[in-house]
């Protein structure tokens, strides 16, 4: 019999999953960033073994980074100057493609990192989900925005997966701030051609 603990665990784990194929799926990019803090939560909660510090920093972290992301883009917008990149593939080819990426994802999550009375159940699937889908993400699109929104969701399954292994609080604080970065980085390359062309003009 599956404790509730454990069913809220897979859960969390098919949320976070979700939110990252939702990405994929639909092109309005407030749907992207939306499914960014989804992912951010779900993520944090199944830090299990991580102190109560770090599951907090780690959605703090969700909320900057998704803030500063809007704000990229509304700025953006105010301007006329978006540069969004539509997905190059047609819809069912990224239905089946998530479909195919996340089974394969959870399969090898599972052999990798096991399972015990340790590990939650949701912690292997949560792990594939984002690893897998977030590589899928990153070979889809050309566009800043969502290639950044893929690194994030890799380097949120590989902590999933990492707190099954390490505990280490100094180098999981290190990775939960690498996001804020990459959220630095890519409102820069969004906003990085609109400057230049004001400056040839």
């Amino acid at each position: 019999m599956i404790l509730p603990g454990n069913t809220i665990s897979i859960l969390l784990a098919l949320a976070a999953g979700g939110a990252c194929a939702a990405a994929i799926l639909v092109s309005r990019r407030g749907v992207l960033i939306a499914g960014l803090l989804v992912q951010f939560v779900c993520a944090a909660l199944l830090f299990s073994s991580l102190p109560m510090a770090l599951v907090v920093a780690y959605c703090i972290v969700g909320a900057c980074v998704c803030g500063i992301l809007a704000v990229t883009l509304a700025g953006e917008e105010a301007l006329g100057e978006s540069r969004q990149v539509g997905i190059p593939s047609g819809m069912w080819f990224r239905v089946v493609a998530v479909l195919l990426v996340a089974l394969a994802s959870i399969s090898l999550a599972r052999a990798a990192i096991g399972s015990g009375d340790a590990v939650a159940p949701g912690a292997p699937i949560g792990a594939g989900l984002l690893m897998g889908l977030g590589l899928l993400q990153v070979g889809l699109s050309e566009e800043p925005l969502r290639v950044g929104s893929g690194l994030m969701s890799i380097i949120g399954g590989f902590e999933i997966g990492y707190t099954t292994v390490v505990t280490a609080i100094a180098l999981h604080g290190l990775i939960i701030a690498i996001p804020l970065l990459i959220a630095l980085v890519v409102a820069y390359l969004q906003v990085q051609p609109a400057a230049g062309s004001d400056a040839v003009q």
